[in-house]
């Protein structure tokens, strides 16, 4: 989390490039293990982990939208499956 990089900067439209390039912040990278601090729950179920838990949501906060997780493939995230049952599908 944090600007974006300068690949996708380049890549907006010229209204949103001028924008983000003359008005917004420049915001230096933050981890997601500082946005979403150590968390005292116990993993009780595989997969139900804050590493997984930060992994998917960094996925799905990705600013490039061809970069981010899709439903389909946050369905399919460890973090996420720990949750599913085979006899509710």
């Amino acid at each position: 989390m944090g600007t974006p990089k300068e690949d996708f900067i380049s890549s907006l439209d010229e209204s949103v490039l001028e924008f983000v390039r003359t008005k917004s912040p420049n915001c230096p990278p933050q981890g997601m293990d500082r946005i979403l601090p150590k968390s005292d729950f116990e993993a009780q179920t595989r997969g139900l982990t804050m590493t997984n838990a930060r992994d998917l949501v960094s996925k799905l906060l990705e600013i490039d939208p061809s970069k981010r997780y899709s439903a389909s493939e946050a369905l399919l995230h460890p973090y996420v499956r720990s949750f599913r049952r085979e006899e509710e599908v």
